[in-house]
């Protein structure tokens, strides 16, 4: 495990990269122009079950401003106002907040941010010294809204232009302070204000996107696309040529493999709230979670996904029309050679992952069949396995079986097998490469395979576990030694369990 004190370097580091959320950060100094502390002020202190948002409270609806301020405030000849990123994670488990996770009490979370030294302001050499890797560090206090952090690490960079990286622990309260009393007064007016407020969009839906592959039209991939949560208003397909333009596509327009495309979709969201970042309008980043056909693809910030965006558009002539925009870049897939693997198969994405897989798993049959029920053989078997893992190199050349050649396709897939303890020959010079196998045999097989130098099969313990793992859901069939196992269930075993 990691020191806490190196998690916090990494922490500092990021935030070169690292967007967050900016509320004020003054630094205060005194008379002779010498950097003195500094003030971070957000709306107020962690509390048990509040959230990041809660902390933040008016920064997090803002233009997100954080002014970097010292020397007297506005009248001294020195003083600026900058905008600079707070970053929020666990001091005990390192991971990063983000807007909507909440505080724990007696949990230590740290304050981190990074600021320059401006033109004018200096540093008290007696205040700066180097840790043991050479790092400089300034010994300085931190305050978060008037009170004194309980640890603070500075790092120093003079010849950055970002020079300084702030890291300031803060101790959430175990028991909270008792609430106002509640103000009884009744209202002026015995009709209650109407409620105005917008649900804050906290996850976005987008379901039914068929990703492009070779020879789907743009009509296909979209038909079925929607999301529960907004109505859509536009949906896109570009093609990104080499020289990264983008010429727009139609509905009779065919996908082809290896070419990469943009996807758009548009959203009315004028009947909810968003968490906007950067400037408000016309445009603005939001930080929403955004599940595309329930995987997560974005996690509320621009850089969290290589050409993934969640933006906000405001209507030029109407501020109360927004729309909300989800963009992401995608490379189409080669698709299927094969007439006898459909769409309705409950096989079919197992067959295009175990096509499409680096290493390629299988190549099927022949150029159009895959031969989802043809029973799989022995020699089959293991090298779908073998190309599922990666291809390993075998261990041993040494090769007992008579009935098995180099120049045999299967032939490194059953030394590995072997002296993995995945399966052995049906003697000791034989391996009988053309037997079928049963559902029983692939279960074993399969659980063999993650977990080294167990049996399964003599125990049983195998075939309870595909139950348990519902490897065999939609196949109709059991685990059993005298159940035939077809290829398209071998595929979907691996698919299963493997992605």
């Amino acid at each position: 495990m990691r020191r806490k004190t190196n998690r916090l370097l990494v922490a500092l580091l990021a935030l070169v990269l690292v967007i967050g959320t900016l509320p004020t950060m003054a630094l205060a100094t005194n008379d002779n122009h010498l950097l003195d502390q500094f003030e971070i002020t957000v709306d107020q202190l962690p509390t048990a079950e509040n959230t990041v948002a809660d902390v933040l409270g008016s920064t997090v609806a803002s233009e997100y401003t954080a002014a970097v301020t010292y020397n007297g405030g506005t009248e001294d000849p020195y003083y600026e106002s900058s905008q600079w990123p707070l970053y929020i994670f666990n001091y005990n488990s390192g991971n990063n907040l983000s807007v909507y996770d909440s505080f724990t009490a007696g949990e230590s979370y740290v304050f981190s941010f990074m600021t320059c030294l401006p033109n004018g302001l200096d540093i008290d050499n007696t205040l700066i010294s180097a840790d043991e890797s050479g790092n400089l560090k300034l010994d300085l206090p931190v305050y978060i809204n008037g009170e004194p952090a309980e640890q603070v690490d500075i790092l120093y960079y003079p010849d950055k232009d970002v020079q300084i990286f702030v890291n300031a622990r803060y101790t959430v309260p175990e028991t909270q302070p008792p609430a106002p009393p509640a103000d009884d007064t009744p209202p002026a007016d015995d009709t209650p204000p109407a409620d105005d407020t917008k649900e804050m969009l906290k996850e976005l839906h987008i379901n039914g996107l068929a990703l492009p592959e070779d020879g789907m039209t743009v009509y296909l991939s979209l038909t079925d696309c929607g999301s529960p949560e907004l109505t859509v208003t536009s949906m896109a397909w570009q093609e990104i040529t080499e020289d990264g333009h983008l010429i727009p596509m139609v509905n009779t327009d065919r996908f082809k493999a290896g070419t990469k495309y943009y996807f758009t979709i548009g959203l009315d969201a004028s009947e909810v709230a968003l968490d906007q970042r950067s400037s408000p309008a016309p445009s603005s980043w939001v930080a929403a979670d955004v599940y595309l056909n329930g995987e997560l693809v974005y996690r509320g910030d621009p850089l969290w996904g290589d050409g993934t965006h969640l933006d906000a558009y405001t209507n030029s002539e109407n501020d109360n029309e927004l729309t909300l925009v989800f963009s992401a870049h995608f490379t189409a897939s080669p698709g299927l050679p094969f007439t006898d693997v459909t769409e309705d198969d409950y096989y079919c994405e197992a067959v295009k992952w175990a096509y499409n897989h680096e290493p390629q798993v299988t190549n099927g049959m022949s150029e159009t069949t895959f031969g989802p029920d043809l029973t799989v053989t022995r020699g089959q078997c293991v090298t779908f396995l073998w190309r599922a893992m990666g291809c390993p190199e075998p261990a041993s050349t040494q090769n007992p079986f008579a009935d098995v050649s180099e120049s045999d396709y299967y032939y490194k897939a059953v030394l590995w097998a072997v002296e993995n303890g995945i399966t052995n020959g049906v003697d000791a010079a034989h391996f009988a490469p053309d037997l079928t196998l049963s559902t029983a045999h692939i279960a074993t097989f399969l659980y063999r395979t993650l977990n080294p130098g167990k049996d399964g099969w003599n125990d049983g313990k195998a075939a309870v576990w595909a139950l348990q793992e519902n490897l065999l859901d939609q196949t109709g069939l059991t685990v059993d030694p005298g159940v035939d196992c077809p290829r398209g269930v071998v595929v979907t075993f691996l698919y299963r369990e493997l992605v």
